[in-house]
């Protein structure tokens, strides 16, 4: 998190469109968490007889104004969280280039050109996406998993609940070692693209000289390699990048399969309701954006900090 240290000027400069933006992801969080459990009534319901047609109505119209308020409050977070962190890229695309105006000639004869020229694209792109996404996933991932666990434990089955996350574990320490893994590989790759920039800007900056000594298909064959380089810098970044989702996606199968086995145990012992257990298992299907949220925080400060 030493990122968001290293931002807190700007965070605390724009404290009120952060701070409105996660009090309105908390609140659309805890509108979300309210249809399953009304569709688990309606299974219910139905299943024992004592729900009519005009109960019915109801349960649809609610489930219907729950949908058209969450929408609206999904957008106005959206715009309010993503706007800040594509101002935070300007203002520091901005400073970044008034400093350089003000360096000795020194600075640009020890530093390439590339290199700056990747420090104000692709480098401060990344900052700008942990200051969105990054706490999106922040915010996301510990709200929506600490509301939605409380409620299934409260409101379906503790032990159910307890069952269910036994592969947990294995995935924060599987997040772990990726994280780690992806920072040192983004560094190098963020460098291949900076010698990449400065191979380009010599080359422009040379052309008359190159095409002067005929030395086309040398300078093609120069950036043909450096292209390469960055191509396969880029590859290890993605191997690691790729292995997030699916990971991810076979713990929380794992969860489902004890959750679904048992949880019909559960039914059957009358311990929880068929409306419950469904309620439970669209809950659960609920934790994957939470957990892949929280792979992805890993991911996205991972790179903004390098």
């Amino acid at each position: 998190m030493r990122l968001f240290k290293q931002l807190s000027w700007f965070l605390k400069e724009h404290k009120s469109s952060y701070l409105v933006a996660v009090i309105l992801l908390i609140i659309t969080g805890f509108i979300d968490l309210t249809p399953p459990w009304l569709i688990g009534k309606v299974i219910d319901g139905l299943r024992s007889g004592s729900m009519d047609r005009t109960t019915l109505l109801q349960y649809v119209g609610g489930l219907t104004v729950i949908s058209i308020v969450s929408f609206i409050l999904t957008y106005q977070w959206l715009a309010k969280l993503f706007g800040t962190a594509f101002l935070l890229e300007r203002t520091l695309r901005s400073r970044f280039f008034t400093h350089l105006l003000k360096l000795t000639p020194t600075f640009y004869q020890k530093n390439r050109t590339g290199d700056l020229m990747a420090l104000a694209t692709n480098d401060l792109k990344a900052v700008e996406r942990t200051a969105g996404f990054g706490v999106l996933t922040l915010v996301d991932s510990l709200n929506m998993t600490a509301i939605t666990l409380v409620v299934m434990g409260v409101a379906i089955d503790w032990k159910l609940t307890l069952a269910a996350l036994l592969p947990m574990p294995l995935l924060a320490y599987a997040m772990n070692k990726l994280g780690s893994q992806i920072h040192g590989r983004f560094i190098t790759a963020q460098d291949s693209f900076g010698t990449m920039n400065d191979q380009v800007v010599e080359s422009i900056s040379g052309l008359r000289v190159i095409r002067s000594f005929v030395q086309e298909p040398v300078d093609v064959k120069r950036f043909d390699d450096v292209t390469t380089d960055v191509f396969e810098k880029n590859m290890h970044v993605a191997k690691i990048d790729v292995l997030f989702e699916p990971i991810i996606k076979l713990l929380v199968g794992f969860s489902y399969l004890i959750g679904l086995s048992f949880g019909t145990y559960l039914v059957f012992t009358n311990d929880i309701t068929l409306g419950q257990l469904v309620a439970f298992n669209i809950y659960l299907g609920m934790l994957i954006w939470p957990m892949y949220a929280f792979g992805e925080l890993i991911n996205v400060i991972q790179r903004g900090t390098a």
